[in-house]
């Protein structure tokens, strides 16, 4: 049987997760989840701390996960077919026939948050994420959910303004351009949101909306549009790392065993209709994230190239204020730390075929993997 990498490398924090969530649980008991997008970077961490939490209190749980291709994901994670408590429904988002329930619960996730796929095929992009949504929407509405989870974005804030340190969740003076194709994840969402609202409204549904920043760890795909995992993986090559601007963009990122414990904890806690930013409210600058990765690497010293002249400055970062109040929602595991763990999962990984892209089979030439 081949354990699970989370289970091998990062059972610390499957404990994280169900330390910080297990008095949550107890409306679970019996209980039958579907989620979509099931097989991303969200995906991998819901499913095993699903059921690590699961076993650990005997729930009697099940999940039913919707992917197009279920198979050719279990080929690759063989020992998900180990888990009794997870079953799969094959279907597209946009089409697919509601069976295997009823459901009490429902996580939705199925969005590629791809910049490429954004920018190269922004109509299926806009397809998967709003008639996508809608589509769910009509399965669901006749279920007696006692949760349905949205999984949106800080995207919909649209441009965050310099002078804002930290967007609130009524913030509304950024919406995306209308006129920029780059905008379709954005407005996207925004548009999900509101049929989400709509179905609250009209049919009742127990709507929770999880408004996700940026995160690492595990699983991060190290060779997409995330700086933080090209970083990473730029330093573990020793490699230049590029920046597109001059390094004074600011974000800040959530570890992802924190991602776990909130949304986990907005779909069974969570206030109804009222969207709850999930992120770290801890900024930094890219430039120093930079740094901050040569450091946590010992690196040969810090090699940036910038792409675009100096000047442009965006900034990313949540206020957490909302999840504070209402759920007692904190950052528990540092930046640092989060790193840290981040490239010691990379460094046990690389190059197998359980991990992340083709790319990293070129860091097991670095490390032998």
């Amino acid at each position: 049987m081949i354990e699970s990498p989370l289970y091998q490398y990062c059972l610390n924090d499957l404990e994280h997760i169900f330390k910080k969530t297990q008095t949550h649980w107890h409306s679970a008991k019996g209980c039958r989840f579907l989620m979509t997008g099931g097989t991303g970077f969200f995906g991998k961490w819901l499913l095993d701390s699903f059921h690590f939490i699961n076993q650990a209190l005997s729930l009697n749980a099940t999940l039913v996960v919707l992917s197009r291709n279920p198979n050719d994901f279990l080929k690759q994670h063989g020992y998900l077919l180990h888990y009794q408590d997870l079953d799969w429904l094959q279907g597209d988002i946009a089409s697919f026939k509601l069976e295997k329930g009823p459901f009490d619960y429902v996580i939705h996730g199925a969005t590629q948050a791809s910049a490429a796929f954004n920018q190269l095929q922004p109509l299926s992009m806009f397809q998967t994420i709003v008639p996508g949504t809608h589509h769910l929407l009509e399965q669901c509405k006749a279920q007696a959910l006692k949760g349905l989870l949205y999984l949106s974005s800080g995207a919909v804030y649209g441009r965050q303004p310099d002078t804002l340190s930290h967007l609130e969740e009524h913030f509304s003076g950024g919406a995306p351009a209308l006129d920029s194709v780059s905008s379709t994840y954005g407005e996207g969402k925004r548009a999900a949101e509101l049929l989400c609202q709509l179905y609250h409204h009209t049919y009742q549904m127990p709507i929770k909306i999880a408004r996700c920043f940026a995160f690492v760890g595990p699983y991060l795909p190290m060779d997409q549009h995330f700086a933080i995992g090209n970083f990473i993986l730029n330093a573990l090559r020793h490699e230049r790392m590029a920046l597109t601007g001059d390094g004074s963009a600011v974000r800040s990122y959530l570890y992802v065993a924190d991602l776990c414990v909130w949304l986990w904890t907005i779909l069974l806690a969570g206030p109804v209709a009222q969207p709850i930013n999930v992120g770290s409210d801890q900024a930094i600058s890219v430039l120093e994230l930079a740094a901050l990765i040569d450091r946590r690497t010992n690196n040969r010293g810090l090699k940036v190239t910038s792409t675009l002249q100096s000047g442009v400055s965006t900034r990313y970062v949540p206020s957490i204020a909302r999840a504070q109040e209402k759920l007692g929602l904190t950052v528990s595991i540092s930046l640092e730390e989060a790193i840290d763990k981040t490239i010691q999962f990379v460094r046990h990984h690389a190059g197998r075929d359980l991990i992340f892209s083709p790319e990293l089979a070129k860091v097991a030439k670095v490390f032998g993997a």
